[in-house]
């Protein structure tokens, strides 16, 4: 049986630098994962990153979407 719950953004947004380190190219923000319904739920050990780029760098295309990539981790 899978838990139901929701995700809640942690702590500030951070910035991403580009390989030269000279500018900012993206934001980062952590996710946690609570079983339940808000605001009762029960914080999990599942994380989730979230990447965002910004407005002057934003993918322009035709087609309506977003652009994100995450990854999953354990906070043991």
């Amino acid at each position: 049986m899978a838990a139901t719950g929701y995700w809640k953004a942690t702590g500030t947004d951070r910035p991403v630098f580009s390989s030269a380190g000279s500018r900012i190219i993206e934001v980062k923000k952590a996710l946690v994962f609570y079983k339940g319904r808000p605001p009762q739920g029960i914080k999990t050990e599942w994380i989730m990153d979230e990447y965002r780029l910004l407005k002057t760098m934003a993918w322009t295309s035709k087609k309506k979407g977003s652009m994100r990539v995450c990854s999953y981790l354990p906070s043991f």
